[in-house]
């Protein structure tokens, strides 16, 4: 298991790595550190065969002798078509390859890598067939570690992917490993991020400078997505095709620690929790206190601040009271909360109802104190407030 401390160490050298690796090439990232401030997919296999047998049952005629047409979207798409696809969709953007994150490759799977997606990605697969196709040759990186396929934007263009090393004497990043070359650009595979290596040890360079050029350090973001490189307007420069509600809690490892989904109702009664929130654009932050006591009640308070500010109290702003639960859907915790606007500043006698609700795919540290909540169809957000991050993460007050 990851420990803390070396996850420091990777953490600080894999900045130092990045911050060195951004200036030389010009790019530029923001990163948030966790503790020190900002700085029903569709049915499963079974299922779907079910749902066909059916289907041909009633589509054939009795007696016929003859079997039940097919339509195209029966039949299961090609390595060839599905790639092809892929790249088409990133037509006329600035997203110069694709990439999806496949989760943390324990020591068992390291040299069964395609058996270990088969199991765990069967939808992702089922769509995009092409990976299955991709041989050992086309597998790079060391494991145990994280497993990332990415899809240069042209079948054309050069690829290479080297392990880099900061050299403490020139201050400068440095290639001690070649992992992977071709100058045919088909998808592959990359191991990376591993036990001992650090975070953003490894560079992926895609395509030529009369063309376009990607160097990519491989890495997910504090809110459980790959970080994607951006254009200076913000503008995402790669396809992101991860199938997010298949992956597991081993993508938060890296900034969050060891955070797991072993999550039920009773854990979560009388708890309190705190999840500090900056206001988009402006230099508004605060905290969120969440209450979830007994008889599935819930309270929740917002108090604000300003940046610049140093004389305020904390004020509280918002009042929320309802219910709350934690139920399991297909394997994962979620936690749903109703609730109304019942007191604080903004809140006035006989106001019309101020209603918020939310579903959250949960998860919780090891040792119980830290809870992120996750809204996988966009940004998490709390009673009129919503972040820039697919996850908020908050500790445990009591």
């Amino acid at each position: 298991m990851r420990t803390t401390k070396k996850r420091i160490r990777r953490i600080v050298t894999g900045m130092i790595c990045l911050l060195l690796m951004f200036t030389l090439t010009g790019c530029q990232i923001k990163i948030d550190i966790p503790g020190l401030g900002q700085i029903r997919l569709g049915d499963s296999k079974e299922e779907k065969e079910d749902a066909e047998s059916k289907k041909q049952k009633k589509t054939k005629k009795p007696d016929s002798g003859k079997k039940p047409e097919t339509t195209d979207t029966d039949k299961p798409i090609s390595p060839e078509e599905s790639l092809a696809n892929l790249r088409k969709s990133m037509d006329g953007t600035l997203q110069q390859f694709a990439v999806a994150y496949l989760g943390y490759v324990e020591a068992d799977y390291v040299d069964h890598v395609q058996e270990w997606i088969e199991k765990k990605y069967p939808d992702l697969l089922s769509k995009m067939t092409f990976i299955k196709e991709i041989g050992t040759d086309r597998i790079c990186g060391h494991g145990p570690a994280e497993l990332f396929c990415i899809v240069p934007r042209s079948g054309e263009d050069p690829v290479s992917v080297d392990r880099m090393e900061l050299n403490y004497d020139t201050g400068i990043s440095e290639i001690v490993e070649s992992l992977y070359q071709s100058e045919t650009g088909e998808p592959f595979l990359v191991m990376c991020n591993g036990e001992n290596e650090g975070i953003g040890g490894t560079m992926v360079s895609m395509g030529t400078e009369a063309g376009y050029q990607a160097d990519w350090v491989p890495m997910m973001g504090t809110d459980g997505h790959v970080w994607l490189p951006t254009t200076e307007n913000n503008v995402e420069q790669a396809k992101d095709f991860t199938d997010y509600k298949a992956c597991d809690a081993s993508r938060f490892t890296d900034w969050y620690g060891d955070v797991h989904e072993n999550i039920q109702e009773a854990d979560l009664i009388g708890s309190c929790w705190e999840f500090g929130v900056d206001e988009y654009n402006s230099d508004i932050f605060g905290d969120y206190f969440v209450e979830l006591l007994d008889n599935g009640y819930a309270r929740i308070s917002w108090s604000e601040k300003e940046y610049g500010i140093e004389d305020y109290s904390d004020i509280i702003y918002e009042i929320y009271e309802g219910t709350w639960s934690c139920t399991q859907q297909d394997g994962h915790p979620y936690l749903s909360i109703q609730s109304t606007r019942t007191g604080g500043e903004w809140y006035y006698e006989g106001e019309n109802p101020v209603n918020w609700s939310e579903d959250y795919r949960v998860y919780i540290s090891t040792d119980g104190t830290m809870l992120l909540l996750e809204n996988q169809e966009g940004f998490a957000g709390m009673p009129s407030k919503t972040g820039i991050y697919h996850v908020l993460s908050g500790f445990r007050t009591n």
